[in-house]
């Protein structure tokens, strides 16, 4: 469940990041995912299971820091958000509450 909650978010950040490219992005994260996996059962037969764990951990610490890094930097390139209220009610669309 885990792997599937981090896959959908991997590929949702490549969406939203990649706006424009999503074909190239997608395939080049096929592709080094791909070689991950090439990499690790490489080396399966040959290190023991507690250097493997530190090679998966080390790996994740890396990937957690390169993602804050990624969100800060998507966060201070988002525009500002416009407070003018009157051009914000115009360009809303309207919707209406209904009741039941």
């Amino acid at each position: 469940m885990a792997d599937a909650i981090l896959q959908t978010q991997t590929n949702a950040l490549y969406g939203v990041l990649f706006d424009e490219h999503k074909e190239a992005a997608f395939a080049n994260y096929r592709l080094w995912e791909s070689m991950g996996f090439v990499i690790a059962y490489a080396y399966s037969t040959y290190l023991c299971v507690y250097v493997k764990l530190y090679i998966v951990l080390s790996v994740l610490i890396v990937s957690m820091v390169l993602y804050g890094l990624v969100e800060y930097h998507t966060y201070k390139k988002k525009p500002p958000i416009c407070c003018d209220t009157e051009n914000k009610r115009e360009s809303l669309p309207r919707v209406e509450q209904t009741y039941m």
